[in-house]
């Protein structure tokens, strides 16, 4: 499971990052490819947010503009959810 739970940690779980490689053999390549660069950077993205808003817990260790941010993050979370029904 991708969140870090403190349960988690007291069974013996620790914390690895998970990467997503791609390789291009030039840069000619790379530019072939911008949907895919793209998404892989999308990704990258979401996955750093998704663990910033799971963090959310432990309010107490973040910053207060950690906590705005995470705020703003969640009230985007919502929106979503809303307009998907």
């Amino acid at each position: 499971m991708w969140n870090e739970y403190e349960y988690k940690f007291a069974l013996g779980a620790f914390s690895r990052n998970l990467e997503h490689v791609v390789i291009y053999r030039s840069k000619l390549q790379l530019l072939l490819h911008p949907r895919i660069v793209c998404g892989v950077a999308v990704s990258r993205f979401r996955h750093k947010l998704n663990a910033l808003l799971d963090k959310a817990g432990k309010q107490e260790e973040l910053s207060r503009s950690t906590r705005m941010a995470i705020g703003a993050l969640n009230g985007m979370r919502k929106l979503k959810r809303f307009f998907r029904g």
